[in-house]
């Protein structure tokens, strides 16, 4: 049974990733979902692809992007880098994520975009 919309994983990672340090700037912006993009730049996303919850087991299943998108791919990729060490094989809200893949985008003359995968279970 599909359950991406009844899980707030998105909300939780953004809380995870504002609590470390290196993301307490006034320069970074977060989002989640379809909610409204604050900046192009400097920008951390984070979406449910997909969740599935065994009607059997009750346990679910899915796999959440974390999205950096800026003018500059150093910061990009040094963000990401943080992110993935961040994100791998933690546990939050109940749910073990894993680092599955990686992809970087040019979104326009001046515009990248970093996909990261990950991978979540319930536990």
């Amino acid at each position: 049974m599909e359950v991406k919309h009844e899980l707030n994983i998105s909300e939780e990672i953004i809380s995870h990733l504002r609590n470390k340090e290196v993301f307490k700037t006034d320069d970074i912006h977060f989002s989640s979902g379809s909610k409204q993009r604050p900046s192009k730049y400097k920008l951390i996303l984070a979406n449910v692809l997909f969740a599935m919850k065994d009607d059997i087991t009750s346990n679910v299943n899915g796999y959440i992007n974390v999205n950096v998108q800026d003018n500059d791919k150093v910061w990009i990729e040094y963000i990401s880098e943080l992110i993935a060490l961040y994100l791998d094989e933690v546990v939050i809200g109940g749910y073990q994520f894993e680092y599955t893949s990686e992809h970087l985008f040019k979104v326009s003359e001046n515009l990248y975009f970093k996909n990261l995968k990950f991978k979540f279970a319930s536990l």
